[in-house]
């Protein structure tokens, strides 16, 4: 790997894992799950999401899971938003990275966020510019299969999961399996 690049490893388990799991644990277990992971060195963990508590119990008590938590620098701690609503309980939380998954597919988008994929990114341009304000870093995941071409620079093909950080200002134009293509500018 080149001397200018590196890997972030982002820490998902306090979110993701967390809330497919059939009970809710105690935010006390959460905040001590995100301590043991940043002694373990990780930096980047997306610690809650900012969502519907009565369609997702576990993260009912984002907002007290980061008022637990000490800021520390070099550490983010990433609050997973779907809509504005969500953008704004994070950032008044103190999240200092928002992120926020589309899926590629229309009906996949439908069944996990309840709007399609264009509202999805209508609401990620909206939040994009409103994290830029609030000068929290944004983070999109795309899922599904998409190629990515920045104004000005080559097609990147991202894969199923994969992790992409837009910085604010960034133009592009992306294609999902089939000749639709969409622009967007980030921030």
């Amino acid at each position: 790997m080149p001397a200018n690049q590196h890997v972030d490893i982002v820490e998902v388990g306090p979110r993701d894992g967390l809330q497919s799991e059939p009970g809710v644990l105690p935010t006390a277990t959460k905040v001590e799950f995100i301590e043991r992971a940043i002694a373990a060195g990780i930096r980047r963990v997306e610690v809650t999401s900012f969502v519907n508590p009565q369609r997702v119990p576990q993260m009912a008590d984002a907002e007290a899971v980061l008022q637990a938590l000490p800021q520390r620098a070099g550490v983010h701690y990433i609050g997973l938003v779907l809509n504005r609503k969500g953008f704004e309980r994070a950032a008044a939380a103190g999240c200092n990275e928002i992120g926020m998954a589309v899926v590629a597919s229309d009906t996949f988008n439908r069944r996990n966020q309840g709007v399609g994929t264009d509202d999805s990114i209508a609401a990620w341009l909206d939040i994009a510019a409103a994290a830029k304000d609030a000068a929290a870093e944004v983070t999109l995941v795309l899922e599904g299969d998409v190629v990515v071409t920045p104004d000005g620079g080559s097609p990147v093909h991202i894969g199923k999961g994969q992790l992409v950080t837009f910085p604010a200002g960034m133009s592009c134009t992306w294609q999902v399996r089939k000749p639709v293509h969409k622009h967007y500018r980030f921030g």
